[in-house]
C-alpha cells in the first residue's frame, strides 16, 4: 500500500512532491476547493478543517496521466505542494489569498456525483487550449489492513486526494467475478482490468508484497460486503457492511489482474472463505486523475465482452445488487477464456486457468 509518512513529516514552510493520486492531508472536514490562474498555470486550493482547525493546502504543476510504457517512476505526473499559503514557493507568502480572490472553480454538482468521495468538484475552461479542465478533491480511507484486520494507529484514516484531468482521461476499471477450483475447495474469483486514456495501466516498481515503490504504480483496493466471517472476532468493518479483504497491482504490460478469494491467506484465516453478497473495487488514478470505484454482483451474473478492446469506454457493470447464483462449469469456462485471450501467459494469472 501507498506510504503516508509524507504527510507526516511536512514542514510549515517546505514545498513537496506528492505521488499520483496526491494524498494532500488526512481526516480533512468541510472542504472547499478554489482554481486561479497565477504566473502563467492554474493553481488548486483545498481548504479545510482539521481537527478542528483551518487548514489550506495549495498545489500545482500535474495534469492527467503519462503512458506507463513510456515513463521511468519519476516521470509521472505528480503535484507539488505547500501548506503555508505559499510561502517558499514561486508564487509567495499568501498566495491562497489571491487564488481566493481569481477563483474559476464553480462548483459542478454533476461532476462531483460522478466522482467517489468527492468533496469538491468543478470544471474550468483554459482559454489557451479551449478545453475543460477536471478538478476534484476525494476522501478515500486508502491504508486498511488485508483480510478486514483492525487497522493501527492512522491506517483508518481518510486520506484527502486531489485531481487535475480531462474527460478523455477519466480512468477505466472493470472486473468480472467468476469461480476457480482448488481441489476439494471452490473459491469466487476476479478478473478485470485497469487503465487510462484508452490504455492498460500497470505503473511502475512494487516490492514481492505488492507495495508500489515509486509515483506511478497504483493499487487496486477490493472490498467484500456481508462476508460469511463478517461476525468473527477481529473483523473490522467499514461503513454500510464493507470489509477489505485485499489491495493487488494490475499486471505488467496488460493493465490485468486476477485474485482469489481462499479460506486463508496472508497468515491469516477466517471461518469461511470471503463470499459475499457485492463487491467493490477501488483504484487511485494514474498521475493526477480521480480516484475510481466500481461496485458489482457476485459470480454467476457476468457474461463475457461488454468492453471495448480500444479501453476507452468504461464497462457497464451489472447491478451489484443481484443475487449469487449457483455455480455453472459452462459460464466458468466461458469466463476462464476470456481471460486467457486478455492476459495471454500472464503467469500472475496462472493459477485461474
Amino acid at each position: 500500500m501507498r506510504l503516508t509518512a509524507i504527510l507526516l513529516i511536512l514542514l510549515a514552510g517546505a514545498c513537496a512532491i506528492a505521488s499520483a493520486a496526491t494524498p494532500l492531508n488526512r481526516n480533512a472536514k468541510n472542504t472547499k476547493l478554489f482554481v486561479a490562474y497565477i504566473k502563467g498555470q492554474y493553481v488548486g486550493l483545498a481548504e479545510y478543517t482539521q481537527y478542528g482547525k483551518v487548514k489550506r493546502t495549495i498545489f500545482w504543476g500535474a495534469f492527467n496521466s503519462k503512458d506507463p510504457a513510456t515513463i521511468v517512476p519519476k516521470q509521472q505526473e505528480q503535484f507539488k505542494f505547500n501548506h503555508a499559503g505559499g510561502y517558499n514557493t514561486v508564487f509567495g507568502a499568501g498566495v491562497w489569498q489571491l487564488i481566493k480572490q481569481k477563483n474559476v472553480c464553480k462548483p459542478n454538482p454533476a461532476l462531483k456525483a460522478k466522482l467517489f468521495g468527492a468533496k469538491a468538484a468543478c470544471r474550468v475552461l483554459n482559454p489557451k487550449t479551449k478545453q475543460f479542465e477536471n478538478w476534484a478533491l476525494q476522501g478515500f480511507v486508502t491504508h486498511l489492513p488485508n483480510r478486514a484486520l483492525r487497522p493501527d494507529k492512522l491506517a483508518d484514516d481518510e486520506l484527502l486526494y486531489a485531481s487535475h484531468w480531462t474527460d478523455d482521461y477519466y480512468p477505466f476499471l472493470w472486473f468480472k467475478w467468476s469461480w476457480v477450483q482448488y481441489g476439494p475447495n471452490r473459491w469466487d474469483h476476479v478478473y478485470g482490468m485497469y487503465g487510462v486514456h484508452g490504455k492498460p495501466y500497470w505503473g511502475g516498481r512494487a516490492d514481492s508484497h505488492g507495495r508500489p515503490l515509486d509515483f506511478a504504480t497504483q493499487n487496486i483496493y477490493w472490498d467484500v460486503k456481508n462476508p460469511t466471517w463478517r461476525t468473527s472476532k477481529g473483523a473490522f468493518a467499514q461503513a454500510g457492511g464493507w470489509y477489505r479483504f485485499n489491495g493487488f497491482l494490475p499486471h505488467k504490460g496488460t493493465g490485468a489482474f486476477c485474485a482469489a478469494l481462499p479460506r486463508c491467506q496472508f497468515k491469516v484465516c477466517r471461518p469461511g472463505p470471503d463470499k459475499g453478497v457485492s463487491y467493490r473495487a477501488t483504484a487511485l488514478g494514474p498521475g493526477v486523475t480521480p480516484l475510481i470505484r466500481v461496485y458489482g454482483p457476485p459470480p454467476g451474473n457476468y457474461r463475457a465482452g461488454g468492453f471495448t478492446t480500444s479501453f476507452n469506454e468504461q464497462m457497464k457493470m451489472p447491478n451489484p445488487s443481484l443475487p449469487r447464483q449457483p455455480f455453472s462449469s459452462a459460464l466458468r469456462d466461458e469466463l476462464r477464456n476470456e481471460l486467457r485471450t486478455l492476459v495471454g501467459n500472464d503467469p500472475g494469472c496462472s493459477l485461474s486457468t
